[in-house]
């Protein structure tokens, strides 16, 4: 994620200590964006969590809206990232034979939701995530390597589902199931049986 700069002499390069706070700050913005929505994103709380001085903040990124974006593209690469792991193991399977539609769903489940104690968190914060531009326009761009990957999955299963869809039953399944206290993955996994 961060560049590595080769140390000279036992002694680390400014260049690469300078990338890796920068990603710290990056992570830092990412979790804040994840835990409290990106509207409670402020620098006091990145360099907080970060660790650094306050400083820092402006000195890596021009504004908060550049440093909320960069958390946002972080967030978006880690979600597309685990996707494409998912779509090579479906790939894998596949190789084997056409991966039957409830194993088709159970991997989408792994690659669209976080595990059980994050979902009501990962959906608060998609919820929230439109109203700040910048994280918007990360979420939008990430979506193509995401969609790429639930194709994927899907044509392992030789499902024709587009990918919107399958994202959209995932979304609106595991929304259902959280509003009514049941097993998001569980709800998700057999309503996606259906389309698959």
């Amino acid at each position: 994620m961060s560049e590595t700069v080769e140390p000279t002499q036992g002694n680390e390069p400014a260049q690469g200590k300078g990338a890796r706070r920068r990603a710290e700050l990056v992570e830092a913005a990412a979790t804040l964006i994840l835990e409290r929505g990106p509207a409670e994103v402020t620098h006091r709380r990145v360099a907080e969590q970060a660790r650094c001085s306050l400083s820092a903040t402006t000195y890596y990124f021009r504004d908060l809206a550049e440093l909320v974006g960069a958390g946002a593209e972080l967030i978006s690469d880690l979600w597309a990232e685990q996707a494409e792991w998912v779509a090579e193991r479906a790939e894998t399977r596949a190789a084997q034979g056409p991966v039957p539609a409830a194993e088709a769903a159970d991997l989408l489940c792994e690659a669209l939701l976080p595990p059980a104690a994050g979902v009501r968190g990962h959906y608060e914060q998609l919820a929230a995530a439109g109203r700040s531009p910048e994280v918007a326009a990360a979420y939008r761009a990430g979506r193509r390597r995401l969609d790429a990957a639930i194709t994927r999955v899907l044509a392992a299963a030789g499902s024709s589902c587009p990918p919107e869809l399958a994202l959209a039953v995932v979304d609106g399944a595991a929304v259902a199931a959280l509003s009514e206290g049941r097993d998001p993955r569980e709800n998700t996994a057999r309503l996606l049986g259906l389309v698959l």
